[in-house]
């Protein structure tokens, strides 16, 4: 989905699988090694990525203002607790966050893409998101077109 939205091509996951079987991105604990994960994504024609631990949710609003996508880590037993039975040491979720906004009561609101709901841009409380969020560090990833990529329109390639 990041990649679909700088390029407008979605090479699907299985682009992802094979570099990640074959790079232990995901181990046996069920850890992500995000450095392997970035060096996938910029394997990828056209894309830039970058990943880093954010400060705080303005870095999620200020990477979506400059068109970039963002991927969240989030701990998948604080983000799913209220709707799934899931272990405490459940590990990390990935999520593409597609909008953020910090509203007039200095709250935030997010809309996400995740392979878990089938409602894509599906609307999520900050007072959900940002605990999940945090207990990963608040791990971000950013995707971008990169500067001389494919970017989806055949006439520019």
């Amino acid at each position: 989905m990041a990649e679909h939205r700088q390029t407008g091509r979605d090479p699907g996951l299985v682009a992802f699988k094979q570099p990640a079987i074959e790079q232990n991105i995901y181990n046996q604990d069920g850890v992500t090694d995000v450095d392997k994960f970035v060096s996938v994504l910029n394997d990828r024609d056209g894309v830039q990525a970058e990943g880093s631990y954010a400060a705080s949710p303005e870095a999620i609003l200020d990477s979506l203002n400059q068109r970039k996508s963002v991927i969240v880590g989030v701990n998948a037993y604080e983000y799913y607790k209220v709707e799934s039975n899931l272990e405490p040491n459940s590990g990390g979720h990935a999520l593409l966050v597609t909008g953020a906004e910090r509203q007039d009561n200095g709250r935030w609101q997010f809309t996400v893409n995740d392979p878990n709901q089938e409602t894509p841009n599906f609307p999520v409380d900050g007072e959900r998101l940002l605990p999940a969020w945090k207990a990963e560090g608040n791990l971000l990833i950013t995707v971008e077109k990169r500067a001389g990529g494919q970017d989806g329109n055949p006439n520019n390639w």
